[in-house]
C-alpha cells in the first residue's frame, strides 16, 4: 500500500501534525496565496 511506504520516510513528529485552521471568509474577497491585486512596479 502506498501510504505505508510513505510512512517509512516521514518522521513521526511530522505525521502527528495537523492542518492549520482557515477562518471563514464569508463577505470577503479572498485571494489565493500567489495572487496579487496590485500591478508590478
Amino acid at each position: 500500500m502506498p501510504s505505508q511506504r510513505i510512512q517509512r520516510w516521514v518522521r513521526p513528529a511530522v505525521q502527528e501534525m495537523s492542518a492549520y485552521h482557515v477562518a471563514d471568509a464569508s463577505g470577503m474577497i479572498k485571494l489565493d496565496a500567489m495572487e496579487n491585486p496590485y500591478p508590478l512596479p
